[in-house]
């Protein structure tokens, strides 16, 4: 969203009412937005833009005789185009990663980043486990059982390690069996899983294994190793810092907001729609079920994502969530920064 169609005026006194309503939650007059700033303009000239942009579905007047507060909409368009966005601390950063020193397992890492990112925002954490056809193939052996049964472990990005028992119908001699190994880790290692599993079906295809028995049983092997249906997981820490956030307005909102975020399929389904793009974004009023971001008082929770991932691509997504009349300036980066360094300690891993 642009604000683009706006005048530098009204941008101006968009950007100062809907900073007086996140600091404070009340409808917001033409005085509360000169005050403490240079606008230069008198309070009448600031009623009729705020008529304006009222107009504009940017602001709404909840009651004929009290000022406004910013629509979903307004909000959207001052994060996107007006927020003032300030720069996370040095300390801050050393602390965000030295807290993922020694973090090894993708599991372990999304839990401190949601725990991390909770405790210096004081609202809840989130953290999305990475699909799994985009982590990297570290490595990949595969073991002979008896009766014609190989046991293929894999090793993937973050130490995600998977086992799975194989039929092959036969029993496969050591030397073969070397041969099988040898060849995957040449060909597949260092690829994604999903990147993997088109190679090996691309080999075959191509007929350069197709004359080799062994090479094209370790193929077959290998993309039923490689071929995994781990749902994809949020994790969530310090729900709870949400009943004590008095800028939800009443018990009752955080509440709903609380039993939003148990609802982890309603989380999942939102994250799934989420632009893959770089950097933050902004859902204003996000955990609405109905999706419906357009305009109308914003009255739920905002959340705050981020991609981590490498050369690969998205693997996920770290953030934030709590009440509309959150921080934006401040919390936007302090997302984007725990999602850089989920993102290097996952790199630092592939090559520890």
């Amino acid at each position: 969203m642009s604000s683009v169609n706006l005048t530098a005026r009204e941008r101006a006194v968009l950007m100062h009412a809907i900073q007086a309503y996140l600091a404070t939650g009340e409808p917001v007059a033409s005085r509360a937005v000169l005050s403490g700033s240079e606008l230069g303009i008198s309070a009448a000239t600031v009623r009729s833009v705020m008529a304006t942009l009222e107009a504009r579905g940017l602001l709404m007047q909840p009651h004929t005789s009290a000022g406004r507060v910013p629509t979903v909409s307004g909000i959207q368009l001052y994060v996107a185009a007006l927020v003032w966005r300030e720069p996370v601390d040095k300390g801050t950063e050393r602390m965000m990663r030295e807290s993922f020193e020694g973090q090894t397992g993708v599991d372990g890492l999304l839990l401190t980043a949601s725990r991390v990112l909770s405790g210096l925002s004081s609202m809840a954490g989130l953290a999305s486990s990475p699909k799994a056809d985009g982590l990297r193939l570290e490595h990949i052996k595969l073991m002979g059982l008896s009766e014609g049964r190989l046991l293929a472990v894999v090793v993937a990005q973050g130490a995600r390690v998977s086992h799975q028992i194989v039929e092959v119908g036969r029993v496969i001699p050591p030397s073969d069996l070397e041969r099988m190994n040898n060849f995957l880790n040449q060909t597949v290692v260092g690829l994604t899983l999903g990147q993997a599993r088109a190679r090996l079906r691309e080999d075959v295809r191509g007929h350069e294994i197709e004359a080799d028995e062994v090479l094209r049983a370790a193929a077959a092997v290998a993309r039923s190793a490689l071929h995994s249906e781990d749902p994809v997981e949020v994790v969530v820490e310090g729900e709870l810092n949400l009943l004590r956030l008095e800028a939800f307005g009443d018990l009752e909102r955080a509440t709903q907001a609380l039993q939003a975020l148990r609802e982890k399929r309603l989380l999942l389904d939102i994250l799934s729609r989420v632009e893959d793009t770089p950097g933050a974004h902004v859902l204003v009023d996000g955990l609405s079920e109905e999706g419906e971001l357009g305009a109308g008082e914003a009255l739920g929770c905002s959340l705050i994502v981020a991609p981590y991932g490498g050369e690969s691509g998205r693997l996920g997504w770290v953030g934030v969530v709590g009440p509309v009349r959150m921080h934006y300036g401040a919390l936007i980066p302090l997302v984007e920064c725990a999602a850089s360094a989920v993102s290097r300690r996952l790199r630092e891993a592939m090559v520890a």
